[in-house]
């Protein structure tokens, strides 16, 4: 199966493709979205359009994104980076594509055992489940979040886990 994991975020929003066979994976592509433009307007279209574009292009089987944590204290933060994840999710859903969603301590917790890990610590564990991901290793944390959130919803389908929260479409899709 094909795995489209999203790390949303304003300024910059990762991906990764995988497929998920067993326990093991393969990455087909991972990077990272930047807006080229400075209005809100302008961003909210160039990320619904990157989405699309993710779509049309991998065909993935799921979609699992990252639920950001936003500190309470930083409500406009949080104002912010949940636009990301509106336009990610109209745009999976107007797409026909289901999603499933992932708190990052959940994540943490299923890559490195701990739900407090550090970026860096999850880049090792990664390096070490997928060595190839060291090919990637000038893309920013962003991309390897993506990765990680992908992988983890290939282990909680496989080992039959409940994740947050699974979200299905009931707008019919076209399969290539």
């Amino acid at each position: 199966m094909i795995i489209l994991g999203i790390d949303p975020g304003n300024r910059c929003s990762g991906f990764a493709v995988i497929r998920w066979h067993s326990l093991q994976a393969d990455i087909l592509h991972m990077g990272v979205w930047r807006p080229s433009c400075r209005q809100t307007a302008c961003r909210i279209r160039e990320l619904y359009d990157t989405v699309e574009w993710w779509l049309q292009n991998y065909f993935p089987d799921h979609v699992a994104v990252e639920v950001p944590f936003v500190h309470p204290r930083n409500p406009r933060s949080a104002a912010v980076l949940y636009r990301a994840v509106h336009v990610i999710l109209t745009a999976l859903a107007r797409n026909g594509y289901p999603w499933t969603e992932y708190g990052a301590t959940q994540v943490k917790r299923c890559i490195t055992g701990s739900g407090r890990a550090e970026k860096r610590s999850i880049r090792r564990y990664l390096y070490r489940m997928i060595p190839e991901c060291q090919r990637w290793d000038h893309m920013p944390d962003d991309a390897f979040d993506a990765l990680a959130v992908a992988l983890c919803h290939g282990t909680y389908d496989v080992l039959g886990a409940v994740p947050v929260r699974v979200h299905t479409c009931t707008l019919h899709r076209e399969e290539p």
